[in-house]
């Protein structure tokens, strides 16, 4: 039997004075994957929308004329400031945001997700030198101010401008797989930043930040839904393989929120972390029973990282009395 290839359709919004790479990066990116994604370019009317660059592009479609899209890309730049005071765009982009099945915004596009409600309960970053703006303007959103980009359920979220490029490559690897991201990456010639609290332009970072020294997660979904005891030898390999790594902290396999057969590995950065996905087993879990993300879904997962940080505390305790 043939195996169909997923297939999306993505709506880009337009508006005046938007980042141009922020709309154009991810064009290039999905236009390589033309079995994959459609896109549609959509503006507030018909007329061509000009960026903060000068350069005008043509939408193919208005609000109120937009199709249904899966996934809806929001992008910033300093039209964003005015924008955020659109009663009648905000309306519009709550009403099509929650009708779509995932969201991302590139840069400040999350403060027009924030302004229109559709980040309340949820994480999400954007462009560090604009970001106490983004903060007073969404105030009720968990604002992550270190993080190249954010992977909350349905709401995806990156810093500034370029770092949209390693967002939309991400969601390549989230929606098709990381083979096909990775492969991507190198027909473009892009050195993709794979981690995603890899964000050397926050508030303490530098560009040979290699993501700090935080503990970092992995969390793997069963993708086996029809019998997920098939799940449980792949987890024990997993975590078997993850033991042997260095700077590894923990692994448990869990029934998540949803009855979904679940399992969290916690490195203590993000270089042991990359050490881990490069190995063959990981490749092999992932086209197997495994699907890989990156967001803190069920509260098991911030039980699991209570316990890890209480074991560091006490390791710390012991290393201070001797």
């Amino acid at each position: 039997m043939d195996l169909v290839s997923p297939h999306f359709m993505v709506g880009v919004v337009l508006f005046d004075d938007f980042e141009l790479l922020e709309v154009t990066g991810p064009l290039e990116i999905l236009g390589h994957l033309p079995e994959n994604f459609a896109t549609t370019l959509i503006g507030q009317s018909e007329r061509p929308v000009r960026s903060t660059q000068g350069i005008a592009i043509v939408p193919d479609c208005t609000l109120l004329e937009t199709p249904p899209v899966d996934l809806l890309i929001v992008p910033g730049g300093q039209g964003t400031r005015t924008l955020v005071n659109d009663v009648e765009f905000l309306a519009w982009l709550n009403t099509f945001g929650h009708e779509a099945d995932l969201i991302a915004s590139i840069c400040t596009g999350s403060a027009l997700l924030g302004k229109a409600g559709l980040l309340e309960g949820y994480r999400a970053t954007s462009n560090k030198r604009a970001f106490d703006w983004v903060q007073s303007v969404a105030p009720n959103v968990a604002w992550e101010p270190h993080a190249r980009w954010v992977a909350d359920r349905d709401r995806w979220s990156s810093s500034g401008i370029a770092a949209g490029l390693d967002m939309t490559l991400a969601l390549v690897a989230c929606l098709i797989d990381e083979s096909t991201a990775l492969e991507l990456a190198n027909k473009i010639e892009y050195g993709w930043h794979t981690e995603a609290n890899w964000d050397p332009f926050s508030e303490g970072g530098s560009p040979d930040n290699d993501g700090g020294s935080r503990p970092v997660i992995t969390v793997f979904r069963s993708r086996l839904r029809s019998d997920h005891q098939d799940y449980e030898p792949l987890a024990q390999e997993l975590e078997s393989l993850a033991r042997e790594q260095p700077g590894f902290l923990s692994f448990k396999t869990f029934t998540a929120d949803d009855g979904e057969r679940c399992s969290i590995v916690v490195f203590s950065d993000a270089k042991a972390q990359h050490a881990w996905k490069t190995l063959p087993l990981h490749a092999m879990a992932q086209r197997r029973a495994a699907k890989e993300f990156y967001t803190e879904f069920s509260v098991q997962v911030g039980e699991i990282l209570r316990e890890v940080r209480v074991q560091e505390n006490s390791q710390e305790d012991a290393e201070g009395a001797r």
